[in-house]
């Protein structure tokens, strides 16, 4: 699956575009810390919240609910926009992107 990222733009102006490949069966989760963070230049060691939200239907994937307290992911501005967040651990990105030109918003 190409991963095509839009960064900044909604904020600065300004966009930072990065186009990767990763296998459609890689998890949400491992995409978010070992492909993402690095590919920007962010630490792995932040644990701020993060969401992938499915445009089809609203679906937010994010941290799962056991690194809140433990590594002190704080999801009051995530919970500000999305009532509930399913955990981004075990969902292949291939099991959310199913057809061609589909996209997830990712939200950081």
């Amino acid at each position: 699956i190409d991963v095509d990222l839009a960064l900044g733009e909604h904020t600065t102006g300004m966009s930072v575009h990065r186009q990767i490949e990763v296998p459609a069966s890689m998890e949400l989760f491992d995409l978010h810390f070992r492909v993402l963070l690095p590919c920007i230049g962010w630490s792995m060691l932040d644990r701020s919240a993060y969401v992938f939200e499915d445009h089809t239907d609203g679906t937010a994937f994010g941290p799962p609910p056991e690194h809140y307290d433990r590594y002190g992911v704080s999801m009051k501005d995530v919970a500000a926009s999305h009532l509930y967040v399913m955990s981004a651990k075990g969902v292949p990105l291939g099991g959310v992107l199913t057809t061609v030109g589909a996209y997830l918003a990712y939200i950081y």
